[in-house]
């Protein structure tokens, strides 16, 4: 049986054009998302169409959730020149005294993954705070919370390694 597509509009090329921008950075900007898969060597290439939809449904979850926390800053956007390099990244809250680093997964988590773990790491030197806290959105039908998956602390031993291994690995 065929589609009558005249009842349809047709998304995906918008979709994909919305993500374009992300992909193209000058090679010299690091993105904090994208160090631990440079440490680790994976390829990087752009989300299919489900990791766009992913993607769009996450950042209206963080929307949500940032709108509940006003006691934060939010979408705090930092930039750190080292040697031909800088790291570019944007917290999602930022307070007094720590950092909330948000994931929207639609599975719920048990632990923060090891790249998530990373780039706490580097939000905690780069916003200089002591701790960042891995959290997830909860919903148990009766309740929102943020479940915190790990504390993460400051470690500046380990941020000028990383960023020493950054500069090996990325000739300009």
């Amino acid at each position: 049986m065929k589609r009558d597509l005249s009842n349809e509009i047709d998304l995906t090329e918008a979709l994909q054009h919305s993500f374009e921008s992300d992909y193209q950075r000058p090679p010299n900007r690091i993105s904090v998302s994208a160090v631990y898969g440079l440490l680790e060597s994976w390829e990087d290439r752009p989300p299919d169409l489900l990791g766009m939809i992913r993607m769009t449904e996450g950042r209206a979850k963080h929307k949500m959730i940032q709108e509940l926390l006003p006691q934060y800053q939010h979408e705090v956007k930092i930039e750190y020149p080292f040697g031909n390099l800088v790291l570019v990244g944007k917290a999602d809250c930022v307070g007094e005294d720590h950092i909330l680093e948000i994931k929207t997964s639609r599975e719920l988590k048990d632990k923060a993954k090891e790249w998530e773990v990373c780039q706490a790491k580097l939000y905690c030197s780069l916003f200089e705070k002591p701790e960042c806290w891995i959290c997830q959105p909860c919903f148990t039908g009766e309740k929102l919370y943020l479940k915190i998956l790990r504390r993460v602390k400051r470690n500046e031993d380990w941020f000028k390694e990383t960023l020493q291994t950054l500069t090996n690995k990325i000739k300009l």
